[in-house]
């Protein structure tokens, strides 16, 4: 299950928010921005999202690949939270 969110900040506009993993009180996951970014994100802020329908995995794999040119030259953050099968599931 892929969770995309959007939301909206007053500095940079929409954004696009890919959910890796959900824990007990922080969600981590993927900015789509310029450069590409893992973060992790308060649960209750993201919450208030909006979600959006649609398969994000591919696109962001082609932006990391495009990015860096080799999955070897990723931060293994990254290349951890993207190309694992188990993306979007959360630990419950």
């Amino acid at each position: 299950m892929n969770q995309l969110k959007q939301t909206y900040t007053n500095d940079r506009g929409n954004r696009l928010f890919m959910v890796v993993s959900v824990g007990r009180k922080w969600t981590r996951g993927i900015w789509f921005e310029h450069p590409i970014k893992v973060s992790r994100v308060p649960n209750l802020v993201m919450f208030k999202w909006n979600d959006l329908d649609g398969n994000a995995i591919p696109t962001l794999q082609r932006m990391a690949k495009a990015m860096y040119g080799r999955k070897s030259k990723m931060p293994k953050s990254l290349r951890k939270a993207i190309f694992n099968n188990n993306i979007g599931e959360t630990n419950d």
